[in-house]
């Protein structure tokens, strides 16, 4: 039934908004008149603003509050009166939302109804927590092949992290071989786990919580694999919000979760660093190390002002990388290379070699290859997509909370990173996904 007051108090609320994000923009423009940046709390009220509390794990939130702690924190450090910089940022952000709310907006709240498959969702989840046990114990078999190239106290005391660190780009057939083994068990875990939130969520029921935490954080932290265990607790978070039904509980697992995530993040920095330390290599510093983890606003600084030097790439950093990306650069070292190393081989040739790499993000990735203008465009579009898939976790919409959560385990290195090691991700995960649907599982094509 048509309800004219609900569309009014719908666009009405999505003017609201507008004007909020027009206000913001107005402000921040200022810094170009005054040349002066806003004071951080100025944009700290508004990006709380714009945030969505009752979905408190959602991608919008997790975009603005990336794009907050890069352009407007992490710039407050390293170019405290860069005004033109925090004016990126803002744009970027802006644009974002524009898209998002709009879409927002017009989004229709879809309820799926249940298909003549819905008999088969128990059958499927017991296979499915079997395939986590199979796929653990694959990821066990790889910890103690690494344990015996080490031995337990050198494994655990960071050297196997400091090789990795020393061999990149210099790896050999059998790391290459490692490499595929790893991103093997990695992709079809995570495509495992997603189709069991799914069909999980099909039959009414919560997950076991056992399995995930096992799979998603045990196996990652005795590893020693900081990012994997970092991404997942927050997809683990996100998972445990999507079934529960008090906020209050999300927020009280939320914060520890948080402190757990950085406490470990920075012990195992610690242990990389302090192996690395012990290498002959003069060239590289902690300040290298901390410079990787801390600063990608550097790197974005350095192609926007060096844009003559690097010239616009209009895709070849993006495409042919994401082509090639599944040929390991132990087999094809001379591959074509992404916006991250074709910047770092300009600017910090020496780090780059050593293994430390900066990452450009998204924003210096888009700004590379096609320019400022294209790029807001481009994270308009990109809140665009956000806002209709924000619809499949906030109005729980189970037929495909799968892809959502591949896109969100990912969501991470998609502003992090550059975009083929992103994407590359995504796709592996999402074939992943349907070769255990239509192989396995025996899922009907319609229903994949």
């Amino acid at each position: 039934m048509f309800q004219p007051q609900y569309l009014y108090n719908k666009y009405s609320a999505l003017g609201l908004r507008i004007a909020l994000l027009i206000v913001y923009l107005a402000l921040s423009y200022s810094q170009l008149y005054f040349k002066t940046t806003l004071p951080l709390y100025v944009d700290a009220i508004f990006f709380l603003l714009f945030l969505d509390y009752k979905n408190i794990l959602n991608l919008k939130n997790y975009y603005c509050v990336y794009a907050f702690l890069i352009f407007k924190l992490s710039s407050q450090f390293w170019f405290p009166n860069d005004y033109k910089l925090t004016f990126d940022g803002t744009l970027f952000v802006i644009a974002f939302l524009l898209g998002y709310e709009i879409k927002n907006a017009l989004a229709v709240t879809h309820i799926p109804k249940k298909t003549a498959d819905a008999v088969n969702y128990e059958k499927y989840t017991v296979t499915l927590e079997l395939l986590i046990k199979i796929f653990v114990v694959l990821k066990i078999i790889y910890l103690i092949f690494l344990i015996s190239q080490y031995g337990v106290s050198s494994f655990y005391s960071g050297q196997m992290l400091a090789d990795k660190i020393s061999n990149y780009g210099r790896k050999s057939v059998m790391d290459s071989i490692l490499t595929i083994y790893t991103a093997f068990i990695d992709n079809f875990l995570l495509a495992i786990i997603v189709l069991y939130v799914k069909y999980i969520s099909a039959q009414g029921k919560t997950p076991n919580y056992y399995y995930l935490i096992l799979a998603l954080l045990v196996m990652p932290l005795i590893i020693l694999s900081r990012a994997n265990f970092a991404f997942n607790l927050i997809t683990l978070l996100a998972i445990y919000a999507y079934f529960s039904k008090s906020m209050v509980k999300v927020y009280t697992y939320l914060i520890p979760g948080l402190i757990i995530l950085f406490a470990i993040s920075a012990y195992i920095g610690f242990l990389r660093i302090n192996s690395y330390q012990t290498e002959d290599i003069a060239d590289v510093t902690s300040g290298d190390q901390f410079f990787t983890e801390l600063t990608p606003i550097i790197a974005y600084n350095d192609v926007k002002e060096n844009i003559n030097v690097l010239h616009y790439q209009y895709g070849k950093t993006i495409f042919l990388p994401l082509i090639l990306k599944p040929i390991p650069r132990g087999l094809w070292p001379e591959k074509p290379n992404n916006s991250g190393a074709m910047y770092m081989k300009e600017f910090n040739a020496d780090s780059f070699a050593a293994g430390f790499a900066i990452p450009v993000m998204i924003f210096g990735d888009l700004f590379l290859n096609f320019g400022i203008y294209v790029t807001i465009l481009l994270l308009l579009l990109f809140g665009v997509l956000i806002g209709k898939c924000n619809q499949i976790y906030t109005n729980k919409q189970y037929t495909n909370i799968d892809n959502y959560l591949i896109l969100f385990v990912c969501f991470y290195s998609v502003l992090r990173n550059c975009l083929p090691e992103a994407l590359i991700s995504i796709l592996l995960i999402f074939l992943s996904k349907k070769i255990i649907q239509i192989f396995i599982l025996k899922v009907p094509i319609r229903n994949t």
